[in-house]
């Protein structure tokens, strides 16, 4: 596969994992953390199946009768490991992953997701035993609730991007949960970011969960370099960003454009390419094959003449997702709503102790979570205790935007300050003056 040496999350994930502990992989993005459940869970296979072999059939009938079914060999619609994804992309790129495994390891792997024929799932798990199954949580629930696939024989659940999982709908994958409880059966959590939604899931589900966390946990990476750049609301906001990262994007670099909505995405990316930037877009509003060949765009190194396009994208681009290629320079063309978002954002570059850049646009309604993570980030403190929620307004706001985002043009404000961006204490007078200005909408995750 490429590597000999475990990464940090790896190393602390891959023996709790064996031991068969519920386990909580917490490390940042980027950090290895699908191998580090992915090649425990092949082990665990292959430790079983060298155990059966040992067994006369007597005793593999007693063995299963005592386990209730989970000490079994493969049988078809019934997987032995589970991994749920929040979206396609990410459950196509574990698939990947698990495929590659698979030629090594000599393990058989299936992708069930939403978007491809159910009748091909279907037939795929009904004609051949299979041992790991990647999916979609809505696609994995109408496969079993029509008897397609069955939970019986499931020794281990992974919820990869557990914090997306549960944000974007806590009772489905409890649902799944507890079609799948058995005392002997363990699960593993993966995300970036142990937001308050995955602590609930952890105390209702797995309160005896270990944690596998690495010292990055909320921690933007150590060898990108921030910038805050001030808008003012005089100003053209997108002739800031096409300023921004003209050259960057003349020099060849990946540069990564983030957006709330997909209104903006628009916006940015005609903006860029009236100002002659080649660019692509990926979002929830463009068709999925049309993202697969913009990830494939960016991904290329580019012609002699010209170097990969810009990508202008929402946050269905900032987790998980690996475009197989270093991201030099990520721009927050509008400002997160949060820290999570900022986390997952910058996730994308400095990967792997390479470097990169993260500059971030301040309007005046971002100046005070804006203020709160620059003071973080220069203290070296992690970012999962500030919230941008201390603005009684705030949520009102939101709210109030979201509903009024798609009549609103992206005209905004915007000096460029110097090219070193705000010194703190600017950014500093700004919060202190106690702007109210209100929050974009946020957008489509796809």
């Amino acid at each position: 596969l490429g590597f000999n040496v475990p990464t940090d999350v790896q190393a602390a994930a891959l023996p709790l994992i064996l031991q068969r502990e519920d386990v909580l992989i917490a490390s940042q993005t980027g950090s290895g953390k699908t191998l580090a459940y992915l090649l425990p869970i092949v082990q665990s296979m292959r430790n079983e199946e060298a155990e059966l072999a040992k067994l006369t059939p007597e005793q593999v009938v007693e063995r299963s009768g005592k386990n209730k079914g989970l000490f079994v060999g493969c049988r078809v619609r019934r997987p032995r490991a589970l991994v749920i994804a929040p979206t396609r992309e990410l459950a196509e790129q574990i698939y990947s992953v698990a495929k590659e495994l698979g030629h090594h390891a000599r393990f058989r792997s299936t992708l069930i997701v939403g978007g491809a024929s159910l009748k091909v799932q279907r037939t795929v798990l009904a004609r051949a035993p299979v041992d790991l199954v990647v999916a979609t949580p809505k696609r994995l629930s109408d496969l079993h609730a029509e008897e397609s696939l069955f939970f019986g024989d499931v020794k281990t659940v992974v919820l990869d991007e557990a914090d997306t999982l549960v944000s974007a709908g806590f009772n489905e994958v409890q649902t799944l949960l507890e079609r799948m409880r058995h005392p002997d059966r363990k699960s593993i959590l993966v995300s970036a970011t142990v937001t308050p939604a995955v602590q609930k899931l952890l105390a209702k589900n797995f309160p005896q969960a270990k944690r596998a966390a690495t010292k990055s946990l909320h921690r933007v990476p150590k060898n990108a370099k921030h910038t805050f750049l001030r808008v003012p609301g005089d100003q053209d906001k997108l002739q800031v960003l096409a300023d921004t990262i003209r050259a960057s994007h003349a020099k060849g670099n990946r540069v990564l454009v983030f957006c709330n909505t997909v209104q903006s995405c628009r916006a940015a990316s005609h903006r860029l390419n009236e100002e002659g930037m080649n660019v692509v877009c990926h979002h929830g509003e463009v068709p999925k094959s049309e993202r697969a060949r913009a990830v494939e765009a960016f991904a290329r190194d580019g012609s002699e003449h010209e170097g990969p396009p810009a990508m202008v994208c929402t946050d269905l681009a900032a987790r998980g997702l690996d475009f197989g290629a270093d991201v030099d320079h990520v721009v927050m063309f509008d400002f997160p709503l949060n820290t999570v978002e900022y986390l997952h954002r910058t996730g994308r570059t400095a990967r792997a102790g390479k470097p990169g850049l993260v500059t971030g646009l301040v309007t005046k309604r971002d100046q005070i979570l804006a203020f709160r993570i620059e003071q973080a980030i220069q203290s070296g403190k992690p970012l999962d205790a500030l919230s941008g929620a201390h603005d009684p307004g705030a949520m009102a706001r939101k709210r109030l935007e979201k509903k009024t985002a798609s009549k609103k043009g992206q005209r905004g404000a915007a000096r460029v300050a110097s090219n070193r961006g705000v010194q703190v204490k600017k950014i500093a007078d700004i919060a202190r003056a106690g702007g109210r200005g209100g929050r974009g909408g946020r957008g489509g995750r796809g």
